[in-house]
Order: C-alpha cells, then structure tokens, then sequence
C-alpha cells in the first residue's frame, strides 16, 4: 500500500513539472513573438504600452483590441499604414510606390494583420500557437482602427484630400502650389491619386502643346481663359464654372481633353454623367475628383441636369448613394466640362443669373478640309511635354490660389455665347406676341414656316437669328404657350415645296397673322 502511494504522488509530481515546463516554453515564445514585433514595429508596441501578445490558458492571446489597431496603423507601419476614412466609411492602404492610397475592404484590413502574425510565428517558431488567432480574435480590428481615426500620428488623416488647401500631388512628391516647392510624398500629405506627371521648375515652355491649342482654339482670349479654367480645377475651382467646349468632329476638342485626362491622371479625372445624373448611384463618382468630363454630350442631357449642375458648380452639398453601403454626404470642387458637337447653349431661364455668372463657352475653330487626324497626338504631346504643361497650368493655379490673379472674366464675345439663348428666348417670345395668333377657326402652323417667318422677322429688327435649323424644343415652348398643340402629321399643304416646308410636323390651333 506504501508503494501505491509513493508511485500516485511521483506521478501529480511529474504533471506539475510538466504543466511548469509547458508554461515556461509559452512564456518564453510569448516574449520572443513580442520581441520580434516590438522591433519590427516599435511604434505600436510604444503607443500600447504593452506587448501584442499575452500568455492565456489555452495558449497565446491578443493582449486587447487597440494594440492590434496601432500594429496595422500609422504607429506599427508608418511607412503603409491603414487608415479609415471617416467620410466614406472605408479603409485605405498606403501605397508607398505609388505614392497614394488604394480602399481596401475589412477583410483585407484582418488578413494584413493576420500576415504580420503568420510572419511573426514563422520567424519566431511559435507558428502552431499563433495560427488560431487568425479567425477569433482579429475579427474586431477593422472597427477598433475606425474608432482611433482622430488619433492617428504624423498628421494622418482622410486619402481624400480637399483641393482648395493648395497642394498637389505629382509623380516625384508633393507640390506647395503656394510657393510651387516640391516635398516628398509621405503618408500624411498622400491621397488617393496622383498626377503621373512629375514636377520640373525649370521645364522650358510646351511650344508643341501651345502651336496644337492655337490651332483648335485662334482666338487668343479664348485660349487663356481655357488655361485660366483648368488652372482653377487644381485649386478646387474658386470662381465655381461650368465649362462647354463646342466644335464639330474633327476639331481637336476630344484630343484636348484626352491629353487634359491623361496629363491629371484617370484617378482625378472622373465621368461627369450628364444624363444619369438624377440617379441615385452617379454622384458618387464625382468625389475627390479634380475634373467632371462629360465626353459626348447632349443638349436634351444638358436640359434635364441643371439642378444638380448648380448644385455641382455651387460647390453645396451634396448626397451620394452607394450600392451596398450607407450613404454619404460630400462637397465636390471639380471643373465640370461637357463637350460637345452639338451647338449647347444655356436654356435654364429660371437660373439665368446664376448660369451667366458660372458658365464658360469655347468653340473649337472648324477643321481644314485637308487636316489629318494624327493617330495618338495627346499621348506624344504629354510624353515629350508632359512637366512643361503642367508648370504652365501650376503656375496659373499658383496665381489664383494667392488671389494675384483670377479665372479672366469673360469678354463681350464669351458673354454673348452664354447669353445667346436667353436673349434668343425672349426674341422668340417677342416674335410669337407679334406674329402668332390662336383666333379663328381650325389654324394651324408648320415648324418649318414659323422657323423662316421668325428668321425674316428677326433679321429686320436686327436681332441675332438664332442657330442655321430650328430649334424645335425652344420653338415648341414659346408656341404652346399661347395655346399651340403639337402634332406630328399635320395636313400636307398645296405649296409644300415652295413654302420650304420639310417637314409636317408643328402646332395646330394657332397661325401666323397676315
């Protein structure tokens, strides 16, 4: 019975200098695992106060929730850190080669401390008591991170940066548009593009770039106002326009804004969406961007987009959905610019002040007949121009931002081109008062004979006759307001041909007097 007894107590002995050595060897893997992340990324360990890891019953923990936050933040990885960004609900990693930030989603934010921790285990030999971290505990990380978003060191703060602060980031750093000074780009000043185009204070001046805008654009006014506006897109558009580039096919308008997009960069360029506009998942693209672009635009777009262009060009408020996430609220400070073939005039009578101030339109010279389309002309010219363009269009900004100068007001010829139409409206409205009748019996008016009729009408009061074809929407307001009712097929009439009429659509009800 005493051998008995002597053998059970030898054996609870053993146990406890078993269980004794299994907790010194964890104690001993918990200090190297914490050694080897307090030197890799002293910052966080620093900021906590404590080592990542703890020595738990059943193996090795997270010490708590905000150390794993520092280790992914900017104290753990100044160098990539990850962010939140409180104004669109997501997380950002820094890229350091690219020098800018790229949304990452939550998972991805778990899986970058996960690969700290696998790292650490494999350096360390403590990968089979680390791996079971992965799942559990890291799960709340990517809402701990968000938490700490106003205490992020070296002036971390939102990638999406507000262009008004004067600062622009370019292929080699980041430019003081104040004292047009370049720094290195940090993780600080980063957003979330940059301009592909590095920066070159004693670039000579673009003489390639210059002879191609003097060609599409002769008239000298016209071609600095241009640059004065795309100047203003880097200082987050102070004097709030709308710009409206106009010209038929072929007149080097398309090849002006490809060079304009692939000088800024796609990431501060985005698509304006003129005719989605009202829709509740388009304005999200315009955040952050520098340029709204509206490649092909129409004027029946134009027409149904005024409210959210003033709402745009007015920098206000402005709400965005997203698929799948919450909504958020923003300022956009981007250069709208609509480009067209078509002859787009400002038609919103109702805003009309406001537009005269705002809008800003530019025709492209009509081509040569024997000009040829060089194949990939914006490319070449911001390969072999790209730093000259910019210091032209920097240095601009440089002077509007340090109010030396403002975007040039518009001269008498760039005023009529907006006031155009609103004057034409109330020539219109002067001509249907004077000519239109809706008296007497079943009257009826062709779109084409009231067309000519308001043409001799206007030409004899010396008032501008309006566009070459009738503009059937401001025709079709003016007359239904005395009681026209549009028709599609009207009765053919006997001198068709002579009359000029091509077409047998307009207004029954009403006719021309005399």
């Amino acid at each position: 019975m005493a051998k008995k007894q002597k053998k059970k107590g030898a054996s609870k002995k053993a146990t406890r200098w078993t269980t004794t050595a299994k907790k010194t060897a964890l104690s001993k893997q918990v200090k190297r695992a914490n050694k080897w992340i307090q030197k890799r990324h002293p910052g966080a360990i620093d900021r906590a106060g404590c080592g990542l890891f703890t020595q738990g019953r059943g193996g090795i923990s997270v010490t708590n929730d905000w150390v794993m936050a520092y280790l992914v933040g900017g104290w753990g990885m100044p160098k990539e850190p990850t962010v939140y960004c409180e104004m669109t609900g997501g997380y950002y990693l820094y890229d350091a080669r690219a020098t800018v930030y790229r949304e990452i989603r939550p998972n991805q934010v778990v899986q970058r401390l996960a690969g700290v921790v696998e790292t650490c285990g494999q350096d360390t030999g403590s990968a089979a008591l680390l791996t079971g971290l992965k799942s559990t505990r890291f799960a709340a990380l990517p809402s701990v991170l968000a938490g700490l978003v106003d205490q992020q060191p070296d002036g971390l703060g939102s990638p999406i940066k507000r262009h008004g602060a004067g600062f622009l980031q370019v292929l080699n750093g980041r430019l003081d548009l104040a004292t047009l000074t370049l720094s290195p780009a940090v993780p600080s000043n980063a957003g979330v593009w940059r301009i592909p185009v590095p920066w070159v204070p004693d670039a000579k001046s673009p003489t390639r770039f210059l002879a191609f805008l003097k060609e599409i654009m002769p008239d000298e006014d016209d071609r600095e106002l241009l640059l004065d506006l795309l100047a203003s897109a880097f200082v987050g558009n102070p004097s709030q326009k709308l710009l409206i580039l106009r010209g038929t096919g072929g007149s080097g308008k398309s090849t002006l804004i490809k060079l304009i997009r692939l000088l800024i960069g796609e990431g501060a360029a985005g698509e304006l969406g003129l005719g989605h506009a009202k829709e509740r998942f388009t304005a999200i693209n315009w955040l952050g961007k520098l340029l709204l672009v509206e490649s092909e635009a129409s004027q029946a777009a134009l027409d149904g987009a005024y409210s959210e262009l003033k709402r745009l060009t007015g920098q206000d408020t402005i709400f965005a959905d997203r698929k799948n996430r919450s909504h958020l609220q923003f300022t956009s400070e981007a250069l709208p610019i609509l480009v067209s073939n078509e002859h787009l005039t400002i038609r919103s009578r109702g805003d009309q002040a406001a537009w005269e101030r705002r809008a800003v339109i530019l025709d492209a010279a009509e081509p040569p007949k024997d000009r040829e389309a060089i194949t990939g002309l914006h490319d070449t010219l911001v390969e072999l121009e790209g730093p000259a363009i910019l210091k032209v269009l920097a240095t601009r900004a440089a002077q509007i931002l340090s109010e030396e100068r403002s975007v040039r007001p518009l001269n008498a010829a760039q005023r009529s081109r907006v006031t155009a139409r609103f004057s034409f409206h109330a020539y219109l409205t002067e001509w249907a008062q004077e000519r239109l009748t809706s008296l007497g019996g079943a009257l009826c008016l062709y779109r084409d004979e009231a067309w000519q009729d308001f043409q001799r009408w206007a030409a004899a009061k010396g008032y501008a006759t309006g566009p070459s074809s009738a503009p059937t929407p401001d025709l079709r307001e003016i007359v239904e307001e005395i009681g026209g009712v549009w028709s599609q097929s009207l009765p053919k009439p006997a001198n068709r041909e002579k009359a000029g009429i091509l077409a047998l659509k307009g207004w029954r009800g009403v006719g021309l007097r005399g």
